[in-house]
């Protein structure tokens, strides 16, 4: 499908990564009896610290007729540019070799959309190089399959019929092998189907990093979790009913946040006494209230602090938190902000946590 991306999971080492050029050029002396090597390098001098080469053996199905959907033939005919023993590899097969390799590529539809028989796809493809550096590379590939062109030459009128019917799919294809090849790994377009049967050997640049080291550890552990992170949040509010659908009609704009203080009762005192900036919840009441539109009613929760100052709110997850500390007579402090009706709509109810110091009646005990 033209206008995606594909981005590929990190494949399967065979073994341990290589780390130095001796062992590297070992390797190629082994892989290239027995395997198809695949491979944007030949030779290294060298490689940076943390960085080592991997590799993946792939297997592809050479049936084209198989589920695998690894390749396609010449479909009795109909595809005149492959022999009837020749394969070439579908988009399964070459995301698998992009895979082996490292590779991430995209895809993009650049013609017009409005001429017949016609298509071009532009692929995109990155890769770690040697020296951890991003590398790019580009191809763009047209399929022409409008009478008098080139390409048709050769076909008979139920093969290029057919070959209409697949046009955009078979472009693509044709655009990510050819971008797989740009990457320098050295990917035929068409095998026979006994070159097949030889497994391919994708090798990678990967980056290893310290992991004795802590703070590498936890930065790496922190990307890892950041999409768990953005699931599972710590906590979460509770929404809060739609102003509009309570029993005020034009709510005002809500005003900037404050705490609710308590009148400052003693003479000369330039701040509240710690003593009476939290306390117990005097009182506590809950009322039923219609919606504004009729359909269903809430709760609202009205709350006397330490300093006989009211509170309320229509938040279930407030009120409950209310109500337990009301019943434990645990010191609280209520933070509240105007609601514009003249009272103190609460924003959160803090337990007092500053030691036994200031809170009334402590100084008997």
């Amino acid at each position: 499908m033209a206008d995606s991306t594909t981005a590929l999971a990190p494949a399967t080492p065979v073994t341990t990564l290589i780390v130095t050029p001796q062992q590297y050029t070992q390797k190629l002396q082994t892989w290239q009896a027995n395997y198809h090597v695949l491979a944007p390098f030949s030779q290294i001098s060298t490689l940076p610290p943390n960085f080592g080469l991997m590799y993946t053996a792939v297997t592809i199905n050479p049936d084209a007729k198989s589920l695998d959907g690894d390749v396609y033939d010449n479909a009795g005919g109909k595809l005149p540019w492959l022999q009837n023993n020749e394969r070439a590899l579908a988009k399964r097969g070459l995301r698998k070799i992009a895979e082996a390799l490292g590779i991430s590529y995209t895809t993009k539809r650049t013609d017009p959309r409005t001429i017949a028989n016609y298509w071009e796809i532009k692929a995109v493809a990155t890769y770690l190089g040697l020296d951890g550096a991003v590398i790019r590379r580009e191809s763009t590939q047209d399929w022409d399959l409008r009478d008098g062109s080139p390409r048709v030459k050769g076909f008979s009128a139920n093969q290029l019929s057919e070959a209409r019917k697949n046009g955009l799919r078979n472009c693509e294809t044709r655009a990510i092998n050819a971008v797989i090849r740009e990457c320098g790994t050295g990917l035929p377009q068409k095998f026979t189907a006994a070159d097949l049967v030889k497994p391919f050997i994708g090798v990678r640049v990967v980056y290893q990093p310290d992991m004795s080291d802590p703070d590498t550890r936890r930065i790496l552990t922190e990307r890892h979790l950041a999409g768990t992170s953005a699931l599972y949040p710590a906590s979460r509010q509770l929404a809060e009913p739609a102003f509009d659908d309570l029993e005020h009609d034009d709510a005002p704009a809500p005003q900037q946040r404050q705490q609710a203080a308590p009148p400052i009762d003693a003479p000369g005192s330039s701040e509240p006494d710690p003593s009476e900036a939290y306390g117990p919840i005097k009182a506590l009441r809950s009322e039923t209230k219609k919606r504004k539109s009729g359909d269903g009613t809430f709760l609202k929760w009205f709350a006397v602090d330490a300093h006989g100052v009211e509170h309320n709110t229509i938040r279930a997850d407030i009120g409950k938190v209310l109500e337990q500390h009301f019943a434990a007579k645990t010191p609280v402090q209520i933070l509240s902000e105007d609601d514009g009706y003249g009272g103190q709509s609460i924003l959160e109810v803090e337990p007092y946590s500053g030691g036994a110091q200031g809170l009334p009646g402590m100084g008997s005990l």
